[in-house]
C-alpha cells in the first residue's frame, strides 16, 4: 500500500497463544486503509509460524536477530511507519472492529489532537479501563498515573518525529513519552471500549513492577519541575524520595518535603499550568498520604516524634487519626474481631 492512512506498530515476543486472534482483529477493521507492521523479537515459539498463516499485503513483518527488547521493536516501527498516523497494538490484545474507525475520523476532525486513546474492557473479566476524556483531565492524572492506555493510541505522526521511546525508561516506556508529548498538542480518550486488554502473570507491566515505578517517577518529576520549582533547594533526589514514598528521611528532609509541597502549589497557582483547585486537591492528597504512612512506618521511634510536633495542628491531627486507625486494626485482628 504506497500512502496508507494509519500504521500499526505490532511488536510481538512469544505470542504464538494469542498472535492469531490479535492479528485477526487488525485485519478485520471496518477501516481497511492501513499497513501493519509486526516486529519480532526472536522469538521462540511458534509466534512466526502463526504469523505466516495470514495472507494479506497489508502484513509488514520484521523479524529481529537477536532479542533487543519491547521498546526497540516501537523504535524501528516508528521509522518504518508511512501513514498520517501511527496505531498501536499488542500481540495479546484484541481491537474491536470499528476502533480506526471512530479513531481516525476524530482525529480527521480535531486536528488539534495528536494522541488519541479509548477506554479497555478486560478480557475475562467485567472490568472496564475508564480513563479521562479532555485534555486538561489528562493533563491532571498524569501527575500520578497513566490515563493513557498505551496499546488502544493513535498518535499523530507528525508530532512524533522528532522523539522515540526511551529504553532506559522500559517499562515506563510509554508513560515517559507521553510526559514529553502532553506540552505538544492535546490529548483525548474516546468514552468507549474500542479495545480488550488482556492481564496475565506474564504481562510485562506485572513481571517489572519495581523497575516500572521507579522508571515512572522518574518521568513523573519532570510534570513538577514545569513548575519551575528551586531545584537547588529541592534537588531531584529528594523529590523522587518524595515521589518513591521512600520514608527513611532526614529532619532537614522531612522540613523540605513539607516545603516542597507547597511551593509547587504556589507556582501553579501563579502560572496556572495545572487547573488550580485539583492540582491542590492532588498535592494535599499526595501529601497527606506520604505524612501518615512516614509515621507509621517509623513508629513514632526517637527524632520522629519532634518532627510531629513540628507539624501544623491540622496535620497532626491527620496523622493521629491514620494512626489510630492502623492500631485499631491491628488490635481487632490479634482479638480475631473483623474491624
Amino acid at each position: 500500500m504506497k500512502n496508507p492512512a494509519i500504521s500499526v506498530i505490532l511488536p510481538v515476543y512469544n505470542c504464538e497463544k494469542y498472535i492469531a486472534e490479535a492479528l485477526g482483529s487488525i485485519l478485520n477493521q471496518a477501516f481497511a486503509n492501513f499497513e501493519v507492521f509486526v516486529i519480532d523479537d526472536a522469538s521462540t515459539d511458534a509466534t512466526l509460524d502463526v504469523i505466516s498463516k495470514f495472507n494479506d499485503p497489508r502484513i509488514k513483518l520484521i523479524t529481529k536477530a537477536k532479542n533487543t527488547g519491547y521498546t526497540d521493536s516501537l523504535n524501528m516501527g516508528l521509522k518504518f511507519a508511512n501513514g498520517k498516523y501511527i496505531a498501536r497494538m499488542d500481540g495479546d490484545d484484541i481491537a474491536m472492529p470499528d476502533r480506526f474507525e471512530k479513531q481516525y475520523r476524530l482525529m480527521e476532525d480535531r486536528p488539534d489532537i495528536i494522541v488519541c486513546g479509548t477506554w479497555l474492557s478486560i478480557i475475562a473479566s467485567e472490568r472496564v479501563i475508564q480513563n479521562p476524556e479532555n485534555h486538561e483531565q489528562i493533563l491532571l492524572q498524569l501527575l500520578y498515573k497513566n490515563p493513557i492506555g498505551h496499546p488502544s493510541v493513535f498518535i499523530r505522526k507528525d508530532a512524533i518525529t522528532s522523539l522515540e521511546y526511551d529504553k532506559f525508561k522500559e517499562p515506563a516506556e510509554d508513560y515517559d513519552l507521553w510526559s514529553k508529548m502532553i506540552w505538544l498538542g492535546h490529548f483525548y480518550n474516546i468514552q468507549q471500549p474500542l479495545m480488550q486488554y488482556r492481564q496475565h502473570e506474564l504481562q510485562v507491566s506485572n513481571t517489572k513492577n519495581n523497575k516500572q515505578t521507579r522508571h515512572f517517577n522518574e518521568s513523573r518529576i519532570l510534570l513538577f519541575k514545569r513548575l519551575h520549582y528551586d531545584v537547588s533547594m529541592f534537588p531531584d533526589s529528594l523529590v523522587l524520595k518524595i515521589l518513591n514514598r521512600e520514608f527513611a528521611l532526614s529532619g532537614k528532609e522531612f522540613r523540605l518535603m513539607l516545603k516542597w509541597f507547597h511551593e509547587v502549589q504556589e507556582k501553579n497557582r501563579n502560572k496556572q499550568l495545572y487547573q488550580v483547585k485539583e492540582f491542590i486537591e492532588i498535592t494535599e492528597q499526595m501529601k497527606n498520604s506520604f505524612i501518615g504512612d512516614y509515621f507509621l512506618m517509623n513508629k513514632f521511634k526517637g527524632i520522629i516524634v519532634d518532627r510531629f510536633f513540628s507539624l501544623p495542628p491540622r496535620l497532626m491531627y491527620f496523622v493521629v487519626k491514620v494512626c489510630t486507625k492502623y492500631f485499631n486494626r491491628q488490635l481487632y485482628r490479634k482479638l480475631g474481631i473483623s474491624y
